[in-house]
């Protein structure tokens, strides 16, 4: 065998196995994405149902005689109307963040209107509320995770300008 011959198979070995790293890699990636989407979906579906267990609530305080004001009843109207299915995460956080924001304000509506019965249904969505909580902080955690590990195979030093060139862009968190 000659020199040539010897350094033809050398760089064959070497694209071969840089084709494959690539393929795992990518491979990777598209796990990732998968998992990443399933996450963003449960999160929708969570913040969805949490939306109408808010709504029940105040609908509740209002069938029960609270006073709402002004700024209750635009935050009831945004609430109304939010779309819940998040195409990103930072849709999904500026649900999140919007439905949060309403929860502080259903809780500061029952805590000063004694007027409000304490019965079996307050009860209930309550319990639903915090089980909603619950579960949307495990979907964040996954998600989160997830999202880091798709952010470290994204950034695969040998492979990270075919990346680039095929923009496959940063995930971001959930919050």
């Amino acid at each position: 065998m000659t020199f040539q011959q010897i350094m033809i198979l050398i760089a064959t070995i070497i694209a071969i196995a840089y084709i494959l790293g690539f393929a795992y890699v990518s491979g990777r990636l598209l796990y990732f994405r998968r998992s990443l989407k399933k996450s963003l979906m449960g999160a929708s579906i969570i913040m969805s149902q949490k939306k109408e267990v808010l709504l029940s609530l105040a609908k509740y305080f209002r069938d029960s005689g609270a006073k709402l004001t002004k700024d209750d009843e635009v935050a009831l109207t945004k609430v109304r109307w939010l779309k819940t299915e998040a195409k990103t995460a930072e849709e999904a956080n500026a649900a999140n963040a919007l439905l949060k924001a309403f929860e502080k304000r259903v809780s500061y509506i029952e805590a000063t209107h004694p007027e409000i019965p304490k019965g079996d249904e307050l009860s209930w969505l309550s319990d639903a509320l915090y089980d909603l909580n619950f579960n949307y902080r495990r979907v964040t955690a996954t998600f989160n995770s997830e999202s880091i590990g798709f952010n470290y195979w994204r950034k695969s030093f040998f492979y990270r300008p075919w990346f680039f060139l095929f923009r496959v862009k940063k995930r971001g968190s959930l919050n």
